[in-house]
């Protein structure tokens, strides 16, 4: 007699999920949206991207729920799109070796959000030919 925790690793359906974010080099400025416009990053930098976030290494240090000007481009071999939106600090992990952020767009053009979508879709596209 089994009892209803004796289940099989085969017996598990894992549904396969679409990957949700991205890591890609892509030149940044950001920049703090205030009177001061201080330089959070700037320059070429490793970002993990979704259609609704960014997170990456900054340059200088900034408090959660601190709000960013961010502009960026994503330049994929069919389709770009360019990014100037605001963003709010909804993570920061600092530890002994180095500082990360992570930024929720807000006030994004819905255009614009869309263009990104594609953009990503089409790097997932591909990914998951490259691994077929």
């Amino acid at each position: 007699m089994t009892n209803a925790y004796d289940i099989s690793m085969t017996d598990i359906q894992v549904p396969e999920r679409p990957k949700r974010y991205f890591r890609l080099q892509l030149r940044v400025d950001l920049r703090a949206a205030d009177a001061t416009q201080r330089v959070i990053a700037n320059g070429t930098r490793l970002v993990s991207l979704s259609a609704s976030g960014i997170g990456f290494v900054p340059t200088a240090s900034v408090p959660k729920g601190a709000a960013l000007q961010l502009e960026f481009e994503v330049q994929w071999p069919d389709v770009a799109v360019e990014v100037q939106t605001l963003a709010e600090v909804v993570r920061v992990i600092d530890d002994d070796f180095e500082l990360y952020i992570g930024c929720r767009f807000i006030d994004f053009d819905p255009r614009a959000q869309q263009a990104l979508l594609e953009v990503l879709e089409s790097i997932r596209d591909e990914d998951a030919t490259d691994a077929a």
